[in-house]
């Protein structure tokens, strides 16, 4: 399912679909509901990238002589990828509401002229 074009939306009136150059309705507060679900994918794909990595490295370190493979540092390291990861979402979320927030005051202060 796409986002729908101000001449496709499912009421068949030109201009109610969704018309925000994010994704998100006119009026909705927030950075839309696709660019969140960009944001879980891309979230999910880089904490995966994470842990996969801490498993090869510790796997590697097996085979180190001097070096010991331990479930706690895959563990450990696992946690500071989601930790990354959450900052970095929360972070993204807020430039993008803030964002909107100044494209809502511009247009605001247009109208006002």
């Amino acid at each position: 399912a796409g986002v729908s074009g101000p001449d496709d939306s499912e009421s068949g009136s030109p201009g109610a679909g969704v018309s925000g150059s994010d994704g998100s309705e006119t009026g909705s507060p927030g950075p839309g509901r696709e660019r969140i679900l960009l944001l879980w994918k891309s979230g999910r794909i880089a904490f995966f990238c994470g842990v996969f990595y801490a498993c090869t490295d510790e796997f590697h370190q097996h085979f180190v002589k001097g070096r010991s493979a331990q479930l706690s540092d895959v563990l450990l390291d696992s946690g500071g990828v989601l930790l990354g990861v959450l900052l970095a979402a929360g972070c993204l979320y807020l430039l993008w509401t803030l964002q909107k927030f100044r494209t809502r005051r511009g247009a605001l202060r247009e109208e006002g002229k």
